[in-house]
């Protein structure tokens, strides 16, 4: 597939690849560099050692974990290994509650629920109806057979929980409806993932032409995206599959003081991931071999999720897309576990993928729908139901519910639901768009969740196949530009169009980038772009960095050119936050986890986030450049005004990768790189709100900050981004090769192919491993680059030398100091002057034979 070159491996693109035909990849190499973000910083339970707590409270922000952001055209078989990674740890984290605290929290039924008139009245209203109870007695009918088989419990699911619905007030153009689905991938996803049956609007599914007969047996002739999709349900043949809490990081007691968690029916022995400083985690799949050591007493399960032997009857859409998973994971190899050898441990393994699984959904749902702030979705088996909400900021797992109880008369004993069930169906009913996830402040056009034909019209190319990138094309973005003077504001509509690259994600910011255009006077025919993303709300802006770097730039009186650093600083245009309302679903959990009595005493911490529209001018990604040379005046470029930066409004970027490495053209014709990206810099002057985390995308990373001192990885120098700039050039040079120089009068983007090298391990490895191999690699040989990179050799022996020679300075003082003949501390800004912005110059200045452009002449330190 074509692809651009190696800064997919970063960030997989930051433009579609497809704008750049000329780049290819050859086919026996797999890109492994695609990777989710982890989670932020949580607190551990106060029963552990200080030492711990500091562990555990350095996590990774959102872009330390490999490389987080997908190219919606990239195949998506062979990203799940590395999405299951990331959500393991996001998972590690969940809150574990009782059902009693779920509903009027996520579900927004009155605290009193259990005895509210109005819910007590609603509650009997759905079980008298006729037609809701014929539907339950099918529904349990089919509960009390022997082997009934997992997919015809899906249609009657849906026409029992249709039908209450229906009592609540729901009609074929309002409320909501749940469909079977499991026939058929849904659309629009990072991977082939087919849950049971959906919730979609009913005014969605009246305008998609399905009808519910159709879907009984082979789900929707008009298959429904994941932006479409409000709710999902998974199906389990045994109460084995739902989550007990055993292994949650934090259990809420009950107003009674009880625990949720249920009994521990297995142990699960694991393998420490390389490098992870958080707990252990299991695999999301079954290996090949452990067929041999099944247990007897069930075939052998037809697919990775770990179905028992009564529901053979997967759908072929299913396992198709989960054999090309399981494939797919066996390749990657990153996760160790041992076989189960038990029934119970293979039970505790079947759940603990499960719940893997319906993650994965909950990915999509963040990632692939739209704007959403949340999702709530349920896992079902046989007579229960798990509730689990999923947000930006945490995910939380409720009690299993029991769905049906018996009532005994002196003549009969019939089956009826349960007033917890009657609870659920009500409040899921009656929740609004903004309570079901909708960011309602962008769906002024409802086509996108309501008009099945409006919407698949932007989304479906010529050929019928659903085009991910296209779910905002179309879309009007009403947003308020303040002024510059005073505080006047005036209203601009941005109307989006494709999305040229997103973060994959549960926990963290999730920032999606799609290609926007505008009417308003001041923008009209420029090309904008709109970055989406949840920040903490501490967080200071991207934009305020960047108003901070343009106004000094601006009010500097010395040098040739004194406001240089203009043309290689982004051009925000509007940044707008969204927070969220007193009444929201965020808000509720946030007053929860304040409140909430937990199993070990732990305190919950809820992160608050805000939506952040960001405005900016379109810049130019590094694959478009066209020659060696241009390549070379960009990285200069970025290490000039990197150095500006620190010195002048004293900023520090701290997320060097090639991303972030953009570039444009001046009016006159010349090529300026521009540095972006600010999301995680910070002001030296001013302690950083994640002071606790480490910050940058993993393998750009200087070795440094992926080692822990007493915790806690080392303060963010100017040299560890400078060693992130060597990284990059090192990564382009060695693991591509140059096809041919354009010969064509037409500009065309220099071509590429990615080719083996012993560097591509870096994309894989856990930190700690990956800090061994990059200490082995500077303090080893020097490497050869690949064919048309040649001129680049000088920079990176001179840069190795450079760390090698620091490195060495600094264990030969270690020694002088052990044995007190040490004068004087250890220089670490500079590695004893061996990383200084005048090595830069001096090795970076040139290339090839000729100079290239110094704009800097504005140094105040010699760092």
């Amino acid at each position: 597939m074509a692809v651009a070159i190696f800064f997919l491996d970063a960030l997989l693109s930051f433009y579609p690849s497809q704008f750049f035909p000329t780049i290819t990849m050859s086919s026996s190499v797999v890109d492994d560099s695609t990777a989710l973000p982890t989670s932020p910083g949580r607190k551990t339970p106060p029963n552990v050692s200080r030492a711990q707590q500091i562990l555990s409270a350095v996590q990774s922000t959102p872009l330390s974990n490999h490389a987080p952001t997908v190219d919606p055209a990239t195949t998506p078989d062979y990203l799940v290994g590395h999405f299951d990674r990331y959500i393991e740890e996001d998972l590690r984290e969940r809150v574990f509650i009782h059902a009693e605290h779920f509903l009027p929290t996520v579900l927004h039924l009155p605290p009193d629920w259990k005895t509210n008139d109005e819910i007590t009245k609603q509650t009997k209203a759905i079980s008298d109806n006729s037609v809701f109870k014929e539907h339950v007695r099918t529904y349990v009918d089919l509960c009390n057979k022997t082997k009934p088989g997992e997919k015809s419990f899906y249609h009657p699911y849906g026409m029992m929980c249709n039908s209450a619905f229906d009592v609540l007030g729901a009609t074929d153009n309002s409320g909501l409806g749940i469909y079977r689905q499991d026939a058929k991938p849904v659309a629009g996803g990072l991977e082939r993932n087919v849950p049971d049956t959906l919730g979609v609007l009913r005014a969605m599914f009246t305008s998609s032409g399905n009808t519910v007969d159709q879907m009984k047996d082979n789900g929707p002739k008009h298959n429904f995206s994941w932006a479409q999709t409000m709710h999902w349900q998974e199906f389990k043949p045994k109460l084995s599959f739902l989550d007990e809490g055993t292994d949650a990081r934090y259990r809420v007691l009950s107003d009674a003081g009880k625990d949720p968690r249920g009994e521990v029916r297995g142990k699960i022995t694991v393998h420490r991931d390389p490098g992870s400083i958080l707990p252990p985690v299991t695999s999301s799949r079954l290996g090949s071999t452990s067929k041999k050591r099944r247990s007897q007493k069930e075939p052998p399960h037809s697919s990775k999720h770990a179905r028992s032997g009564t529901t053979p009857d997967v759908s072929d859409a299913r396992n198709r897309s989960e054999n090309s998973t399981a494939l797919s994971s066996l390749r990657e190899g990153d996760i160790a576990v041992d076989e189960p050898t038990t029934e119970e441990e293979e039970q505790s393994q079947a759940r603990r993928k499960t719940i893997l699984q319906c993650a994965r959904y909950a990915l999509e749902i963040l990632s692939s729908a739209g704007f959403r702030t949340h999702c709530i979705v349920a896992l079902v088996t046989v007579g229960r139901i798990q509730l689990l909400y999923y947000d930006r900021s945490i995910i939380i797992v409720c009690k299993p519910i029991d769905m049906f109880k018996s009532v005994k008369t002196s003549e009969t004993t019939t089956t009826v639901i349960t007033d917890e069930f009657g609870a659920l169906l009500i409040g899921l009913g009656r929740l609004t768009l903004k309570q079901r996830g909708i960011q309602e402040q962008f769906c002024v056009d409802r086509a996108l969740i309501e008009n099945y034909e409006t919407y698949m019209k932007r989304c479906v190319k010529d050929g019928g196949a659903f085009e991910q990138r296209d779910i905002f094309k179309g879309v009007k973005f009403p947003l308020k530009l303040k002024l510059d003077k005073g505080d006047d504001e005036v209203e601009v509509e941005v109307t989006l169009g494709r999305i040229i690259s997103r973060q994959p994600a549960i926990i963290g910011r999730h920032t999606c980038v799609v290609e926007a255009e505008s009417d308003y006077k001041g923008w009209k025919g420029k090309e904008l772009v709109i970055k989406i993303s949840w920040p903490a709300v501490e967080k200071k802006s991207e934009a305020d960095l960047v108003k901070i770097a343009r106004e000094k730039a601006r009010t500097m009186k010395t040098g040739k050119k004194p406001d240089w650093a203009l043309d290689h600083l982004p051009d925000i245009l509007l940044c707008q936050d969204f927070g969220y309302d007193t009444d929201s679903t965020q808000a509720n959990i946030a007053a929860f986890c304040k409140e909430a009595k937990c199993a070990e005493n732990e305190t919950i911490d809820y992160e608050n986030r805000v939506c952040r529209i960001t405005v900016q001018e379109k810049l130019y990604p590094l694959e478009e450049l066209r020659t060696v040379e241009e390549y070379a005046q960009v990285f200069f470029d970025i290490l000039q005004i990197h150095k500006w930066l620190y010195d002048h409004p004293r900023i520090l970027h701290r997320d060097i990768s090639p991303g972030n490495i953009m570039w444009r053209r001046t009016m006159d014709g010349h090529i300026r790189g521009v540095l972006n990206d600010f999301d995680l810099s910070s002001l030296r002057d001013v302690p950083s709100a994640s002071s606790f985390q480490r910050t940058g995308t993993l393998p750009y990373m200087a070795y440094e900050l992926l080692i822990n001192k007493n915790g806690q990885p080392p303060k963010h120098l100017y040299r560890h981004d400078v060693e992130s700039v060597f990284y990059v050039i090192l990564l382009l040079c060695c693991r591509y090769k140059v096809l041919a120089t354009p010969t064509s009068s037409e500009p065309a983007p220099l071509s590429c192919e990615k080719v083996s090298s012993p560097f591509d391990e870096w994309y894989k490895l856990g930190r700690a491993t990956l800090k061994d191999k990059k200490i082995g690699f500077i303090m080893g040989d020097t490497v050869s680059v690949n064919s048309g990179f040649a001129s680049f050799q000088p920079w990176l022996n001179n840069f190795h030398g450079q760390f090698a020679d620091g490195q060495s300075a600094r264990t030969s003082h270690s020694h002088r100091q052990a044995r007190g003949k040490a004068t004087g501390a250890f220089d670490e800004e500079t590695l004893q002057n061996q990383i200084s912005y005048s090595i830069v110059l001096d090795i970076c200045s040139e290339f090839a034979g000729s100079p290239l452009v110094v704009h800097n002449d504005q140094l105040e330190v010699a760092v």
